[in-house]
């Protein structure tokens, strides 16, 4: 697998938000809790679902909730890549 930097996650997490609410990316900002954007539990699980082949790895149903924002979702994403692989 190709190193998935940072970046590279809170990009394509920016881009999926934006879609599942039918807005710009550019307006999705990276420290705003996924809640505050109301996000319900339904779509969070897609949003996993796309983050886990985005990354090719499982990944739990609740890292949404467990990581309430992008950038801490993307942070943690990228140092512990490995231990979902």
């Amino acid at each position: 697998m190709a190193t998935i930097e940072t970046n590279d996650i809170i990009h394509f997490l920016q881009k999926e938000l934006a879609r599942f609410l039918s807005v710009s990316s550019e307006t999705i900002e990276i420290e705003t809790p996924f809640d505050k954007y109301g996000l319900d539990s339904a779509k969070a699980v897609l949003m996993v679902g796309k983050l886990e082949d985005f990354l090719d790895v499982e990944l739990p149903a609740t890292l949404l909730w467990d990581y309430n924002n992008i950038k801490a979702l993307a942070q943690h994403l990228h140092q512990n890549i490995s231990s979902y692989q």
